[in-house]
């Protein structure tokens, strides 16, 4: 354990690796934790030894027997039952009663205490979490940050008593695919939020995977198959722009649900893996106390989130620092969540244009694959994004109000004592707007896949008729030739039309084809005319409205031609100054006047203004 004063924040995540406990079980495969969650179910007491011989004893045995063939008749949703829950178990989960639950990982725990003056950051593991917690909170500390990378029981229990969470909030943390959310309890609040980021692909690992593949399967572009019923999974390694490589929970995998197959084939299918990108997807949540602490829980992506807060805590110049308030470390968080959703949506942005520029430039079926997985990819990100708004609404609706410490009423509305300040809810619409735009977008980015779906199959189906319609042309065209060259053909004893010439044989196609042409093609020859006849009335038209703009224009611009003066005129003309003294401040003279003089501005050295259209 380390504590010590600073102005600048840095630290890096390197923790030594301790050994695994007995008590706990991980399963390493290629250098990353998979966590296995057990639950301890009890089969119910104890029966009496003569129960089931017994004869008196037989509706009780009958009921057994029920619930025996009730039980076979649900194995077959075993398969697709989470084993994290249990059916039918009592809700949530209390850190004050020891529960069977293997979950067990390395944490990196920060906790930070400011105020006005001063600010101490300590770096903490699991084992010397609880030691620290006991120690009193420093008098001057106004708020208490506690951000912790990793989810593992210990701490969770740890974090659970020393702040008495709720024991549905509790469950909340360790089940990470619920629903984003806030809830409200007497003196705490959940915030539960998904953050999905941009990360690159680690080229190694996809080099690793072309090796393995046979020479049909390079040759093929076909990828290497993966059975269901395998337990290890292929594991997906990435990094952010400033982090180091690890496993990443995709976009895909997040929302898969238990196919593998299809989370394989749309992860290698991505819109962004073929340049080398990937979205990562994980839980925050995040413990708001009336005492001005806050605690939050991410799965991997603490150093994304925690690295600006840091830096931005450490001056004391800035606004998160000199509000000292919890619920503004609250919003630094969820705004540094938004704030990461903007690298994915340009990501997007930029696959949505080359697929749109490949499409009008050269429409081909083979891109109606790669929109439709852009578009099963953009409603991900839709259904993501989305519950962030009910989430900050659900904040500001739960303003703290200032005098509310003063009155002594227990009205319904101060059942709760935690809540948000002032600032904090200014600053939260800011958000708000940010996740609108982010909406919008991917909105916009639906709407423009779907467009260019449509597109290609009325692109598709137009060239199809187009050449439909011309072999349609030729074979009409060729009909009656093909009809008369047939006849003509025939073994004849004696023709004497074409003994000495072929003059009667196109005698005779030449109308026979043009008849035939007509009389096969009467509608569209109709619909062509028709169209041209149109067409000419609207030339017509359109040449007399010019022929009338001309003839009109010469007498417009007579009765435009005015000449405007304005100022003082300094003259000896009678008429100068009226008969108060007051200037003429608009003197209009009409062109068609027949002096030359009056027509033509004089500069006679005054203060004068001419404007002539």
């Amino acid at each position: 354990m380390m504590s010590g004063r600073h102005h600048h924040h840095s630290k890096s995540r390197d923790v030594e690796e301790d050994p695994i406990s007995p008590l706990s079980r991980m399963d390493t495969a290629e250098g990353s934790t998979r966590r296995q969650v057990r639950l301890s179910i009890d089969d119910g007491p104890p029966r009496a030894p003569g129960d089931s011989d017994s004869e008196a004893s037989s509706t009780g045995s009958s009921r057994r027997r029920a619930f025996k063939r009730r039980g076979k008749r649900m194995t077959a949703s075993r398969s697709y039952q989470n084993p994290t829950k249990v059916i039918g178990a009592e809700p949530g989960i209390s850190a004050t009663q020891e529960v069977d639950v293997e979950l067990y990982t390395r944490c990196e725990i920060t906790l930070v205490d400011y105020g006005h003056e001063d600010m101490i950051t300590t770096e903490l593991i699991n084992e010397t979490l609880p030691e620290f917690l006991a120690r009193p909170r420093p008098k001057w500390a106004t708020v208490r940050w506690i951000n912790v990378n990793g989810l593992s029981w210990d701490v969770i229990k740890c974090l659970g008593q020393y702040k008495g969470l709720h024991r549905l909030a509790i469950e909340d943390i360790m089940n990470t695919h619920g629903r984003s959310k806030t809830d409200w309890y007497s003196d705490h609040a959940l915030i539960v939020l998904t953050v999905q980021k941009l990360v690159h692909l680690d080229p190694s690992e996809q080099e690793h995977r072309n090796k393995r593949r046979n020479w049909y399967q390079k040759a093929l572009n076909v990828q290497e198959a993966v059975d269901s019923d395998d337990e290890s999974i292929p594991v997906v390694k990435g990094h952010t722009d400033s982090g180091q490589v690890q496993s990443v929970q995709t976009l895909q995998r997040y929302h898969g649900g238990p196919n593998y197959e299809r989370i394989l084939f749309m992860e290698r299918n991505s819109s962004l893996a073929s340049a080398g990108l990937a979205v990562a997807v994980d839980q925050c949540s995040i413990f708001l106390c009336d005492d001005n602490t806050v605690i939050s829980f991410f799965e991997n992506s603490a150093d994304d989130i925690e690295l600006p807060i840091m830096d931005r805590l450490a001056s004391t110049n800035t606004l998160l620092r000199s509000s000292c308030d919890g619920s503004m470390i609250v919003q630094a968080i969820i705004d540094a969540v938004v704030d990461l959703c903007f690298p994915v949506i340009h990501a997007y942005q930029d696959t949505i244009g080359d697929l749109e520029l490949s499409v009008l430039t050269d429409t081909s079926l083979r891109d109606t694959q790669r929109l439709y997985i852009l578009t099963s990819e953009l409603a991900l990100l839709k259904n993501t994004i989305a519950p962030l708004t009910g989430i900050i609404n659900a904040l500001r609706d739960h303003k703290r109000d200032p005098s509310a410490s003063k009155r002594k009423d227990n009205s319904i509305g101060q059942l709760t004592s935690v809540g948000i300040s002032s600032i904090t809810h200014t600053y939260l619409g800011d958000v708000q707007d940010h996740t609108i735009v982010l909406l919008d977008t991917v909105e916009t980015m639906k709407r423009s896949a779907d467009n260019l779906t449509d597109y290609i199959f009325n692109t598709v189906g137009n060239l199809q008729n187009e050449n439909m319609r011309q072999l349609t042309v030729v074979t009409i065209f060729f009909l009656p030739l093909t009809f008369l060259t047939g006849y003509f053909g025939m073994n004849f004893t004696k023709f004497s039309g074409i003994e000495n010439s072929d003059a009667f044989f196109w005698y005779l196609a030449v109308p026979i084809a043009i008849s035939t042409i007509f009389l096969l093609m009467n509608g569209p020859l109709f619909r062509l005319l028709t169209k041209m006849f149109r067409r000419r009335q609207i030339r017509r038209v359109r040449a007399i409205r010019e022929r009338q703009e001309r003839r009109d224009r010469p007498r417009l611009k007579v009765h435009a031609a005015r000449r405007l003066t304005f100022g003082f005129k300094q003259s000896s003309d009678k008429g100068a100054r009226q008969p108060n003294g007051d200037p003429h401040v608009l003197v209009e003279h009409p062109t068609g006047s027949s002096s030359a003089a009056a027509n033509e501005p004089q500069d006679d050295g005054s203060d004068r203004i001419t404007i002539e259209p």
